[in-house]
């Protein structure tokens, strides 16, 4: 994946929710894990200083879950994984209906999650379990029934990258040490946006 440093000096790539069987097959016959992977999987790409980091650390990586709400109503999610001064943060809109799926699957699964590293093929495999009532309010804020436009669904996605970007946006989870690095991983809302195209189409207008 290709990375475009924002204004914020944070790295930007496109995320991956991958359901079940997507992840099972894609893993099925991948040479650095000993079986297929199986439930919901994100996938981003993090710095080379995180991954290296969490290569050097076994994997063991603070997470913390946070929502907000966008300025034209949208929700969102970040998935913020934390080791040393580095963070990675996924943004997940929860109009999404994959998005929804994958919240309610984690009261029996772990969040599984994938991390290239700076664009390259080398990767980590995360596993954290959080306790089901830390996230129970994330599925209470999903939006299944949300209705915005493209365009606005879109202004506000700008909006809500630049946000997610800037290193103040996410306290540190370590309280001994600053955020100094920052990468960022957007799951884009295709469904949803599909959907908008649908309801644009069959009120006979133009799509915006």
């Amino acid at each position: 994946m290709n990375f475009e440093p924002t204004v914020c000096g944070a790295l930007i790539s496109t995320a991956r929710l991958m359901s079940p069987c997507e992840v099972r097959a894609a893993t099925r016959n991948h040479p650095g894990l000993p079986g297929p992977l199986d439930g919901w999987c994100l996938c981003g790409d993090a710095s080379a200083r995180m991954v290296d980091t969490i290569v050097r650390n076994s994997g063991e990586v603070a997470i913390r879950l946070t929502g907000f709400v966008g300025p034209s109503g949208g929700h969102y999610a970040v998935l913020t994984h934390q080791l040393g001064g580095s963070q990675h943060r996924f943004l997940l809109p929860q109009y999404e209906p994959a998005v929804e799926l994958y919240f309610r699957s984690l009261e029996s699964q772990p969040i599984q999650v994938m991390l290239g590293r700076q664009g390259e093929d080398d990767s980590v495999v995360l596993h954290n379990r959080l306790p089901w009532p830390h996230i129970v309010p994330l599925v209470e804020m999903c939006q299944v029934q949300r209705c915005a436009s493209m365009a606005t669904t879109f202004d506000e996605r700008r909006a809500t990258t630049f946000a997610v970007t800037r290193l103040e946006t996410i306290p540190s989870l370590d309280g001994n040490v600053a955020v100094s690095d920052v990468s960022v991983s957007l799951v884009v809302p295709s469904e949803y946006c599909l959907q908008a195209i649908r309801r644009t189409v069959s009120a006979g207008r133009e799509p915006k």
